[in-house]
This record gives structure tokens, sequence and C-alpha cells, in this order.
């Protein structure tokens, strides 16, 4: 859930989503937002107005197989050394089930407060969070409102990646389906060429034995002639 920036006016892209399902090509499909938001650039823009860009994501399940870590930043870095190639595009990650991790670096970011308020069950509980916050809680009153309508949920959600991720879902759930069906298929044709070959095998031994029985059949009609 995001919107489009005004990237003439700012310095940095930040797109922020909230994950609240499993899905099979979410690390792709981060990597496609951050790339979108990085290229903001217009015709006859030269590379210094790129942006350096964060794709934050906010999720309350394992979106990252092995890591527990609360919170995770994202680089592209040199395999062997670490030595990082750029700052300009990375990927944070906010595992919301994890808080008991947060480091305390975490908590000087205000991560666990940020983290507290999404894991808040009530709107009672979530007011009891932000009431020392007055932005928050103005923040808070605007979620309310927003959620509370549809049609600015729809919007906010935005149809085009609705879309994507309608289609995504589809073909994880076709390609689980083939990951899992594709074993079997294989035994299958396995079976199926192991009795070909075998049909085959008696389809020579047949053709042989009757080459055989003419050449036999031949023979005795020239022992008939000779007589």
């Amino acid at each position: 859930m995001s919107k489009e920036p005004n990237t003439k006016s700012i310095n940095e892209i930040i797109n922020i989503e909230l994950q609240v399902y499993w899905d099979k090509y979410w690390i792709k499909r981060s990597l496609l937002y951050m790339c979108r938001g990085y290229d903001c650039l217009e015709e006859g823009d030269d590379y210094s107005k790129l942006k350096p860009t964060t794709h934050f994501c906010i999720a309350d399940l394992d979106i990252l197989p092995g890591n527990t870590s609360f919170y995770s930043s994202y680089y592209l870095m040199e395999e062997k050394t670490h030595q990082i190639y750029s700052k300009n595009l990375s990927i944070g990650v906010l595992q919301l089930q994890y808080i008991d991790n947060a480091t305390e670096v975490d908590s000087n970011n205000n991560l666990v407060f940020w983290a507290k308020l999404f894991n808040a069950k009530t709107w009672e509980e979530f007011k009891d969070i932000a009431c020392d916050n007055p932005v928050i809680k103005e923040v808070g009153d605007l979620m309310l409102m927003m959620n509370m309508d549809q049609k600015e949920r729809e919007i906010l959600e935005g149809q085009r990646r609705y879309r994507e991720q309608v289609a995504s879902q589809y073909t994880a759930g076709y390609t689980d389906a083939e990951e899992k069906l594709t074993p079997v298929i294989d035994k299958l044709q396995e079976k199926v060429d192991t009795a070909n070959q075998a049909l085959a095998e008696k389809d020579a031994t047949i053709a042989n034995d009757k080459e055989i029985i003419a050449q036999l059949k031949a023979e005795i009609e020239d022992l008939k002639s000779e007589k």
C-alpha cells in the first residue's frame, strides 16, 4: 500500500507495504517495487536526479526463511568482502512476530514503538500506545476513518498492485501443483516408456520369428522340388 511520490520535491524515496498473507513471490515483488521507486527520472533528466530508494515491508509472518531478526536491512554488496556497492537501493523488513528479538538500536529508532502499534489487536489498545504521541494519534484516527470506507480502502490498496498480487497467487498455486505432480508424472512416463520398450522388443522378436519361419518354409519347398 503506497502512493507514487512527487520526486521533484524530495531527496529520498520510501515505499512502505504491509504483508499480511503468504506470498511465494514476495522477494521478487519487493525488488520490483524498489526498482520502480528508484526509476524516477523523467525525459531529459540526468542521473544525478536519481534518489536513494528504500522499500520497507512490515509483516507478521515468516517471509524471510531462517531469519528471526526483528528488523533487517538489505543492500547490494560484494559476495566475498561484503563491501556495499551502493546504499541508494535497500530493502528493510520489519517482522512483527519477532519483536522480542529487537535490539537497543531498534528501540532507539522507534521501531519497537511502531511494531507495538501494528500489533495492537483493538482500537483501544492502539489509542493507549499512541496516547503520548499526538501525531500518531492523528494518523490512527485517519486510518480508522479510511478503514470504515470501502472505497477509500480500495483506492489506498491500488488496483495495479492488487491485479499483480492476484496473478502472482494464481501462478504460485500453479507452480506448486506442478512441482508436486511433476515427479508423479515422471514416474508414470517412465513406466509407459518401459512398457513401450518391452512391446517394441516383443514386436522385434515376433518379426524375427516370422522371418525364420519364412526361411524354413522356403527350404521345405526347395526340398520338395528336388524330389
